[in-house]
């Protein structure tokens, strides 16, 4: 476990590109799909075809789904800060000695 987490570490110390959730599009098409499946909740639950814990069920998993969004790209919005340290050295002599 520990090397998985280290290398996961290593990997953000490396790497400088934004990942996918800081992109802006990324997002507006969450939100956009949001309201798609909640507006289509809605319609089913106003013509009977779904029930009204279906639809609780839908909305809740909804708002964990933008909870967790929301939770991750704050985080990858605090790497910047962290980075710098960070030792890369210490990180791969680490992983080195676990391997060996």
């Amino acid at each position: 476990m520990e090397i998985k987490v280290l290398k996961w570490v290593l990997s953000k110390v490396c790497c400088s590109k934004p990942s996918l959730l800081q992109k802006k599009w990324f997002l507006a098409l969450v939100w956009l799909l949001m309201v798609i499946v909640f507006t289509v909740a809605l319609q089913l639950l106003q013509r009977e075809l779904i029930s009204e814990l279906i639809f609780m069920l839908i909305s809740m998993a909804m708002g964990v789904l933008i909870g967790v969004v929301s939770l991750l790209r704050h985080s990858e919005k605090q790497w910047p800060f962290i980075i710098p340290h960070l030792s890369r050295e210490s990180i791969e002599n680490r992983i080195n000695e676990i391997d060996t």
